[in-house]
């Protein structure tokens, strides 16, 4: 994945350089096996560089993570901290890459079972 097709997909970070959505595509290709994801190993990379560079910088993405109460009138809503849920997996749950990242590792991980 370049950096153009990343910024294909998500706009939102078009401010972003070139190079720096490189180097997090590269740190996203080091922790994520082509051979795990198969044919969605690109979508895996772009969800997981979007949380990254979410990360990094909150303000340009939206980075306020899942919404554990809302409130319509007088608007008021509250976001789930992420280092209060614990697991190796809470910080994705700060971004809404994040969790979409966590829903495609779910959908093509296999776990395996334990034996009885």
């Amino acid at each position: 994945m370049t950096a153009s097709e990343f910024k294909a997909i998500f706009p939102e970070f078009s401010a972003y350089s070139d190079a720096r959505i490189t180097l997090m595509i590269e740190q996203s290709e080091f922790v994520i096996a082509k051979k795990t994801y198969g044919d969605s190993y690109d979508n895996a990379i772009a969800f997981h560089t979007a949380h990254l560079l979410t990360m990094l910088d909150p303000s340009v993405a939206g980075g306020t993570g899942v919404v554990v109460s809302e409130k319509v009138g007088k608007l008021t809503t509250v976001y789930a901290d992420p280092t209060k849920l614990g697991g190796a997996d809470s910080t994705y749950l700060a971004t809404q890459y994040g969790v979409a990242f966590l829903e495609l590792r779910k959908a093509n991980v296999i776990t395996a079972l334990p034996l009885i």
